[in-house]
């Protein structure tokens, strides 16, 4: 029974990274799919890293955040 439960809890947790649909490049980048900014924020950071640079929030609409990579 309770290996059960434990499965059926396992599934309520939310991936927001996996959910998330990343679009962008050296110079910024849109996370959609989420609720908000700062859901958002880590996803890009971690894009943004790639290239050396932080992201800084630019625009948001519903579910979709832009930001700005920058030099921090």
């Amino acid at each position: 029974m309770i290996p059960v439960l434990a499965v059926l809890l396992g599934g309520c947790a939310y991936d927001v990274a996996g959910r998330a649909n990343v679009t962008g490049n050296e110079v910024g980048v849109t996370v959609n799919n989420v609720w908000n900014a700062n859901q958002a924020l880590p996803i890009a950071d971690d894009h943004c890293k790639k290239f050396g640079k932080a992201a800084r929030l630019r625009d948001s609409s519903g579910y979709a955040f832009s930001y700005d990579c920058i030099v921090p």
